[in-house]
């Protein structure tokens, strides 16, 4: 219809044109002929009204259907994205089950980084462990390896045969007396221990020295039950014993002290072997 209106639209157009054309030159020549063209005038507007009208319906009609065919797949479509309560369950369904799983997995990695921590803590204990007792054994080793040594070198130096006993009982377990400063004495070394109790000072000596003797102190054991005043010196690794008389009252000055006749001599090694020297 907009096609047949804009043909109706240019031929009343044209149409126009020529009777006023037509018109005009009538009047000139005054050949009676102007009102025929005045009608073909009236004629052609009447056909341009026309086709202006058929035009303008047209395209009313035209733009309603467009909006309409517009206008229904929009509602439509806007209809198809509008969610409903099953799609809108369904999803947040989808988010918690994506939740739950971010959370599993972040549980695990941090269970997962739980154990390797404590795997790797075992694995240091385990390595120190072994380190320590490895350092323990070769220290047990080289120990061992000294004293042999030194039992070997004290051998070397033992009068095998002058041997006649060993230095192996604890002097603790027969007094509880200590040894105490002597009176008068200028060195500020020597020491003297009172006691009367039954026993061969020499198997205790070792035991004594090493609970109570310095290597810069000379001691004194002074026994009322056997009469004798035992005079104790470490040097050089040795323990030196001599068995002397006692002399009454030595006990209480330095100048007397140790004063009687030596009885017997010993030489003390450090494995307890006692070693007759006099």
């Amino acid at each position: 219809m907009i096609v047949f209106g804009g043909l109706l639209f240019l031929v009343a157009l044209i149409a126009s044109v020529i009777f006023v054309i037509l018109t005009v030159m009538s009047l000139i020549k005054k050949d009676g002929k102007t009102k025929k063209r005045l009608i073909g005038i009236a004629s052609s507007f009447v056909v341009f009204v026309v086709s202006l009208i058929i035009i303008a319906t047209s395209v009313e009609t035209d733009t309603e259907s467009a909006s309409e065919g517009e206008k229904t797949p929009v509602s439509k479509e806007e209809k198809k994205d509008e969610p409903t309560a099953e799609d809108l369950a369904v999803k947040k369904d989808e988010k918690e089950a994506l939740e739950r799983e971010k959370a599993e997995k972040a549980e695990a990695d941090k269970k997962a980084n739980a154990e390797a921590i404590a795997k790797k803590k075992e694995e240091a204990k385990a390595t120190n462990k072994a380190k320590a007792e490895e350092e323990a054994e070769a220290e047990a080793e080289a120990e061992a390896e000294a004293k042999a040594k030194e039992d070997t070198t004290w051998d070397d130096l033992k009068e095998h045969d002058k041997i006649v006993g060993k230095s192996d009982k604890d002097f603790k377990k027969v007094t509880k007396s200590k040894p105490s400063e002597v009176r008068n004495d200028k060195t500020g070394n020597w020491r003297i221990l009172k006691m009367a109790e039954n026993l061969d000072i020499e198997e205790y000596a070792l035991s004594y020295a090493e609970l109570y003797m310095k290597d810069s102190e000379v001691h004194y054991i002074v026994n009322f039950n056997y009469n004798t005043t035992t005079w104790l010196n470490k040097m050089g690794g040795l323990l030196y014993v001599e068995v002397r008389e006692y002399v009454k009252r030595e006990e209480h000055d330095a100048n007397n002290l140790g004063s009687g006749m030596t009885l017997k001599g010993y030489t003390i090694y450090p494995d307890g072997d006692i070693e007759v020297t006099y």
